[in-house]
């Protein structure tokens, strides 16, 4: 999911969902045997 960074965004309740659903692919793939790649990025773009 990409969120354009400023004052107000993301909002708090965005970066924890978005966190959540990190976490629960992670999970996932680690129930299933696989080993999970989470990269999370802040790209600054203009």
């Amino acid at each position: 999911c990409v969120l354009k960074i400023s004052d107000s965004c993301p909002t708090p309740l965005a970066i924890a969902e978005n966190a959540n659903v990190l976490a629960r692919y992670a999970s996932i793939c680690q129930q299933n045997g696989l080993v999970p790649i989470v990269e999370p990025e802040i790209l600054p773009d203009g």
